[in-house]
């Protein structure tokens, strides 16, 4: 209880991964971020926010701006360890996440700040049709091994069952995609409850600045066994190719 009162009032007092002097600094002293086709008119925009914490969504993230010819923003770095201690600036949103064993928090500073900034920047700089065109970003997460949940912003229910109608129809092409992928569980605001539903990023992150975005977060085992990476980065390709169709109201 005591580190948790002295990290809120004093930061630096309680983990000396904060300890640089914040002025003065620049966003790029605690990661890196890279911008792929940004020449190319496309109604989808995709981001890797957190390419290094949520393990390959940075590879991902290339690889299906790639195959879909989508501009895309993927930030690595942004995540420092000390011990049991792990401390991430979320860069989508101006805030940080603490954790320490039970002790978990979100706070805000100036760094963090800085690096959303940058993040935003970069990704408005692509995205150039806020009112009509798509935003996605790319998340990883292990607490549901066989989900993958889709949180949404403009997205309606007819939408939503567009779009899970699309993944259900394209994993099923091949016989090993539909062995795979009937192994996992897709969840879609607003047709199904999630758990993941970016509230922060809503609020006052990335996706508050957008009119419609997917916020999607793949199970650790889709990203990191090649043959299911590979797989799902086809097969969200394929799908956000025809989703745009009726979403971003484009005839090809």
């Amino acid at each position: 209880m005591i580190c948790i009162i002295c990290f809120f009032i004093h930061l630096t007092s309680c983990s000396n991964l904060q300890q640089q002097n914040e002025d003065n600094v620049s966003w790029s002293n605690w990661g890196e971020m890279i911008t792929l086709n940004p020449k190319i008119q496309n109604c989808i925009t995709i981001t890797a926010p957190h390419g290094t914490n949520d393990v390959r969504t940075d590879l991902m993230v290339e690889r299906i701006s790639k195959k879909g010819g989508f501009p895309a923003v993927i930030a690595t770095g942004f995540v420092e360890k000390d011990g049991l201690i792990r401390n991430r600036i979320n860069v989508n949103r101006p805030s940080e996440k603490y954790n320490s064993g039970s002790t978990k928090m979100h706070f805000f500073s100036k760094r963090s700040e800085l690096v959303y900034k940058e993040f935003l920047k970069k990704v408005l700089e692509i995205h150039r049709n806020r009112d009509k065109n798509l935003y996605v970003e790319i998340h990883g997460q292990s607490k549901f091994p066989q989900e993958i949940e889709i949180a949404t912003k403009g997205i309606t229910l007819d939408d939503a069952r567009y779009f899970f109608r699309l993944w259900e129809k394209n994993k099923n092409i091949t016989k090993k995609t539909k062995r795979i992928f009937n192994n996992f569980e897709v969840r879609i605001e607003p047709l199904h409850s999630i758990y993941y539903r970016a509230t922060d990023n809503k609020d006052f992150g990335v996706i508050s600045k957008m009119k419609k975005a997917l916020h999607i977060e793949l199970p650790y085992v889709l990203r990191t066994v090649p043959e299911y990476r590979k797989l799902t980065e086809k097969l969200i390709t394929k799908v956000l190719i025809e989703f745009k169709k009726k979403i971003c109201n484009v005839k090809r």
